[in-house]
């Protein structure tokens, strides 16, 4: 509805199949059939002003249990999502754009138990909000900025029971990213770029008791433009993690990473097609 607003609404049918294949192992499969729904809408409070709202059932790839479970090489059922989230959109100038809005996610939880089995601990909802900014500050200069705030809570008997903590493994209350661009009038061809990211705790054990702390890492670098004959081609120069930051990261399997060192690289690309 010209500048009134919009609706949308939707119908999907999915046909899901997974097959591992392990050469010691008969092959693990799974399937699903689901009819997903998802519908949206949005109201235009003015030309530079609209609120949106929406509804989505997803279905989510499933993590095969880790090499360290006891059933490894596992394949859980695919998750099914559901999500609800609204928030508003506002353009503050014809380059800067605002978006502001909350979300509540809610999916099956699959994690290690006190066992190490690879199953379904319960349900896992996401509930926060999330902001983000970008546009063109000033002539050449470009930026995107971006914070999500968390609150993660398990449900389900493995929570009443104590068998693992109210906080999924892996989670963390605030992620944050922004990235700044800037590439002068007066020379075209080359572009320098700053990129800050930032998260809180993040948690570390199944109990939640063991927390990996907050730590931001920030990286600069750079692009050249040119040809070579008649292709373009771009030089990229960075330099990553400046501050020779050092952290540990996890995910929902319970394997541990930790993030690169101080590193310079540089690529050269060209498209001869």
């Amino acid at each position: 509805w010209k500048d009134v607003g919009e609706i949308s609404v939707g119908l999907q049918k999915t046909n899901y199949r997974k097959r591992v294949l392990d050469p010691d192992a008969p092959a693990i499969k799974t399937t699903d059939d689901p009819l997903l729904l998802n519908a949206t809408a949005a109201f235009y409070a003015s030309p530079s002003l609209a609120f949106y709202a929406g509804y989505t059932q997803g279905l989510e790839e499933s993590p095969v249990a880790p090499g360290v479970a006891v059933n490894r090489d596992d394949a859980p059922p695919a998750i099914r999502t559901r999500q609800i989230d609204g928030g508003v959109r506002w353009s503050i100038t014809p380059n800067i754009r605002l978006v502001a809005g909350v979300f509540d996610v809610t999916k099956p939880f699959y994690s290690l138990d006190a066992a190490r089995v690879f199953r379904q601990l319960g349900d896992v909802r996401h509930r926060g909000a999330e902001f983000s900014l970008s546009g063109q500050l000033a002539p050449g200069l470009t930026a995107i900025a971006g914070t999500a705030l968390i609150d993660a809570k398990l449900s389900g008997d493995a929570v009443d029971t104590g068998l693992v903590g109210r906080k999924p493994l892996a989670s963390f209350g605030r992620l944050s990213t922004a990235v700044l661009d800037y590439r002068p009038t007066f020379a075209p061809a080359v572009s320098v770029d700053l990129v800050v990211e930032s998260t809180s705790d993040r948690i570390a054990s199944t109990d939640g008791k063991l927390v990996i702390p907050a730590r931001a890492i920030a990286s600069v670098g750079g692009r050249y433009r040119f040809h070579i004959g008649k292709a373009p081609a771009t030089l990229r120069l960075q330099l990553a993690n400046i501050g020779n930051k050092f952290g540990w990261a996890n995910g929902s399997s319970g394997v541990y990473l930790y993030n690169f060192p101080r590193r310079l690289t540089a690529t050269l690309t060209a498209d001869f097609g």
